[in-house]
């Protein structure tokens, strides 16, 4: 049975209103997935959340196209299996804290990875904190 209780903080910077991952940005999900790679038995689930910044709708659109971002750079640059990987986008609808202020919206962007192993779950948890940048 596969136990760790290890735990990693990721942190990916995307510009305003975009989904893009810089190469800059690698070295964190690179963690991510050496642990598939140790772990081939293992799953994730990319979380993805926002800000109450700009309408619902496109708030979740927003985070569909930020968490899939995170999935196609495992999959692309990392040789993780696509079919190893679920992305889902949940838009504002689960804040960690339900404010609008500037420190909530900041908190409130992230992308999280849940991996879990066919016999059980690893324990590790990614949270991937999403600030945002101006060009």
């Amino acid at each position: 049975q596969l136990q760790t209780s290890e735990s990693f903080e990721l942190n990916v910077h995307f510009d305003t209103d975009s989904a893009d991952v810089d190469v800059s940005q690698y070295a964190d999900i690179q963690t991510l997935a050496d642990f598939m790679q140790r772990y081939p038995n293992t799953q994730v689930v990319i979380e993805g959340h926002a800000s109450k910044v700009g309408s619902a709708e496109y708030n979740l659109s927003l985070s569909q196209r930020r968490d899939q971002a995170i999935a196609d750079v495992l999959t692309r640059q990392f040789a993780i299996p696509a079919a190893r990987i679920e992305a889902i986008g949940y838009g504002e609808s689960r804040p960690l804290i339900d404010q609008e202020n500037d420190y909530a919206n900041e908190v409130n962007r992230r992308v999280i990875a849940h991996v879990t192993g066919e016999h059980g779950s690893t324990h590790m948890r990614w949270t991937i904190y999403s600030s945002e940048q101006t060009p």
